[in-house]
């Protein structure tokens, strides 16, 4: 019988690009985390396919510390994203939608 792997062995990494965009990030960005860079890196992948489903879900880059790099991911982010839009301190989403304008075919 064979012994279970940790976890961190099991899990495949993303393919060859996006292997590039965390790369990227990380030239950037010191994550306090490998799961923060993944998230960040997936998030930015989701940007170029969200006009596909319904529902999208939103980055938050939380820290209490002043300097801690949250504004740094954002100016990279707005590298790797089309038609990047900023809502910081955003206090209601419901009118982000009205707000943006409508899905071009030749995004993406």
């Amino acid at each position: 019988m064979t012994e279970p792997q940790p976890a961190a062995k099991r899990i495949k990494r993303h393919p060859p690009p996006l292997d590039d965009v965390e790369t990227f990030l990380r030239r950037f960005v010191a994550f306090p985390s490998e799961s923060a860079a993944v998230a960040v890196t997936l998030w930015a992948a989701h940007a170029h396919v969200v006009h596909g489903g319904e529902n999208s879900p939103r980055l938050a880059l939380l820290s209490p510390e002043p300097g801690s790099g949250k504004t740094r991911v954002l100016e990279v982010l707005e590298l790797l994203v089309p038609r990047p839009l900023s809502t910081v301190q955003c206090k209601c989403g419901s009118d982000l939608p009205q707000r943006l304008p409508p899905a071009d075919a030749s995004d993406g």
